[in-house]
């Protein structure tokens, strides 16, 4: 099972090393449901997402939804730094 390319787990952000709990743009978080014996979803299009959150509840096991999320998108402003 690969969830994410190898080369990009330890890739360097602005110089650090990423921390283990950043997500890697790209990255098929949804596939490591096979090594769970669960269901998993890739959603890239609104549409599809109703969908397969319902269908995510209905399954009598783990199930993940990866959503993809657009890069550019805008976002709200936040009172606190660690809110974002």
């Amino acid at each position: 099972m690969v969830a994410a390319d190898p080369p990009l787990w330890g890739a360097a952000v602005k110089g650090r090393r990423r921390k283990p709990h950043v997500l890697i743009c790209g990255g098929r978080y949804d596939r490591m449901m096979d090594a769970f014996r669960g269901k998993d979803f890739f959603v890239e299009d609104r549409k599809d997402l109703k969908g397969a959150l319902a269908a995510a509840m209905n399954f009598r096991g783990p199930a993940l939804v990866n959503v993809v999320i657009s890069q550019g998108s805008a976002r709200k402003p936040q009172q606190f730094r660690w809110h974002s």
